[in-house]
């Protein structure tokens, strides 16, 4: 919202839609000016974990052209994809336990030593163990490494064109993407936020770029950036079939990630050549190949008869309906679908739950993320 003192302001329940209605107006105190509201000097505060108002437990799930969650029981509204739960999501699966059905990729895993904390180590030590985390195939004791996502405004932009990844238990800040965009070239500029702060996001190094085409349906990560040291690297592709025109129905999403090394705990170097439309990496997950990389799809939602919607099991970690939901599973060595590899979906009106497991890193689960939220042309 804009902090001029305009009265015509519109409401915040109309720019964002709240299906769930929980807004809740500011209260009326005398001399309340409601168009002064937010202003430069306003703080929003937040409460502490242990008074937020927890979801009932039970099983969550997706919806047709959303992905619909079912957190705690409701009425659901007719012809209406909605959330059945208005808390923050209940985690169900704690961070760091391994998925018994998780297939193990690579080898010479050396022990696992925990995810760098900014609080325990010194700012050199620290900055060099989270580049490492943040870019290498995350290690199989690691487990499910939850994260969330915060997108906002920043600068004049109408539009959003800054994420924020968080590591969940720690609260702490590790990646910030900021889009850029042309008017025939769009992409991501991924920094490393290495104090932890936030007012730090836009001076990290730059450690990846995420290009996209014009329309929207491909997306390629990539470390050919100013400061990098050795070869450039094409690291994941993303791939989305057209849905907007005629095939309508939930997404339908490709993915494709380097495989990993025998000899170390590495993916294999795809050498960058091109952007996404002639990348090799692009071309190998069009075409299905699979030497030296990992093939991954979003798994199939099932369709939900009672509620004439699409659903997905989330496990109480999505708590909002939308398109940007989803799921990623293996495409050939998982067949029945039973180990998520990643997950993504709405918890608030500009926050999105990341979970993110071996093999992929979490820079790679945060540009597959990140082509989720971004708006296409092409696909709904």
């Amino acid at each position: 919202l804009a902090t001029s003192h305009d009265s015509s302001l519109t409401p915040l329940k109309e720019v964002y839609a709240d299906p769930a209605n929980t807004f809740h107006a500011p209260p009326a105190l005398p001399h309340y000016d409601p168009s002064a509201f937010p202003g430069h000097r306003t703080a929003t505060l937040v409460r502490p974990n242990h008074m937020m108002r927890r979801p009932v437990e039970e099983p969550a799930t997706q919806d047709t052209e959303k992905v619909q969650v079912e957190s705690a029981p409701s009425k659901p509204s007719a012809g209406a994809a909605s959330t059945t739960s208005t808390g923050r999501p209940k985690n169900t699966a704690p961070s760091g336990a391994r998925d018994p059905n998780m297939t193990l990729y690579g080898s010479n895993f050396p022990k696992f030593a925990g995810i760098p904390s900014v609080h325990n180590l010194k700012p050199n030590v620290y900055s060099s163990s989270l580049y490492t985390f943040v870019t290498r195939p995350l290690h199989p004791e690691a487990g499910t490494v939850q994260c969330f996502i915060r997108r906002d405004i920043d600068g004049s932009h109408i539009n959003f064109n800054k994420y924020v990844l968080f590591l969940e238990e720690t609260n702490t800040p590790i990646i910030a993407a900021f889009r850029h965009h042309h008017q025939l070239h769009s992409y991501y500029d991924c920094k490393l936020n290495t104090t932890g702060n936030l007012s730090d996001n836009s001076r990290g190094l730059t450690i990846a770029n995420l290009e996209l085409n014009f329309v929207g349906t491909t997306f390629l990560l990539h470390n050919d950036v100013p400061g990098h040291q050795g070869a450039a690297r094409d690291m994941a592709c993303i791939t989305y079939a057209r849905n907007r025109a005629s095939n309508k129905g939930p997404r339908k999403m490709k993915v494709g990630i380097p495989s990993l090394r025998d000899d170390a705990p590495e993916f294999v170097g795809w050498e960058h050549q091109g952007g996404p439309k002639s990348a090799p990496m692009v071309q190998a997950v069009k075409s299905v190949a699979t030497k030296d990389m990992i093939p991954l799809m979003n798994k199939p939602p099932r369709w939900n008869e009672k509620k004439k919607a699409y659903m997905l099991d989330f496990k109480g970690r999505v708590t909002r309906s939308s398109v940007k939901n989803f799921q990623l599973v293996d495409a050939i060595r998982d067949p029945d679908h039973k180990h998520i590899i990643l997950q993504h979906g709405r918890t608030g009106v500009n926050r999105f739950s990341m979970d993110v497991s071996h093999p992929l890193s979490i820079l790679q689960g945060f540009a597959i993320a990140l082509s989720s939220l971004h708006s296409k042309k092409a696909v709904d």
